[in-house]
């Protein structure tokens, strides 16, 4: 008996949590929030998957906590398709790490995918609203007016 009330008093506890903080919270967006609605305005929905924040941190190199939040998208099919949002404390630091990953992907692609170099020379990395915005797709002109629209 004691146990259900423990566990409805916890249950209720929750969803009054969830619902006090979920008006506050969905009027700001997180990296994951634009990251995702990047990757769906741009149709790359069958093209990339999400990436785990230590695979991010694996690939970009950021200093230890210069990224407060980090959302990335990565090609599932060979390609250069990527969408990443990261919240930076230092946007400079933020963006000179992921000009180098664009380099090293760029090295790469010459390599096994030369068709794919020329999305990566034209990525796009804009500090927009406190994010630092990172895309390379086939599209890059509605990701530029995507980007600008944030």
């Amino acid at each position: 008996m004691l146990k259900k009330f423990v566990s409805s008093l916890l249950v209720i506890l929750v969803l009054v949590g969830c619902s006090s903080g979920g008006g506050s919270s969905s009027s700001k967006a997180t990296a994951g929030d634009i990251a995702a609605s990047l990757v769906k305005d741009l149709k790359l929905e069958e093209k990339v998957v999400s990436t785990e924040d230590r695979i991010i941190q694996g690939l970009m190199f950021f200093p230890e906590d210069s990224v407060e939040e980090s959302a990335l998208y990565l090609s599932n099919d060979k390609k250069a398709d990527t969408v990443g949002v990261f919240k930076a404390k230092d946007a400079e630091k933020c963006k000179e790490c992921i000009e180098t990953y664009r380099e090293t992907l760029k090295s790469q692609m010459q390599s096994y995918a030369p068709g794919e170099t020329f999305k990566v020379d034209s990525a796009i990395i804009e500090e927009k609203n406190g994010f630092v915005i990172f895309v390379i797709c086939d599209n890059l002109e509605d990701a530029r007016k995507i980007v600008e629209k944030l």
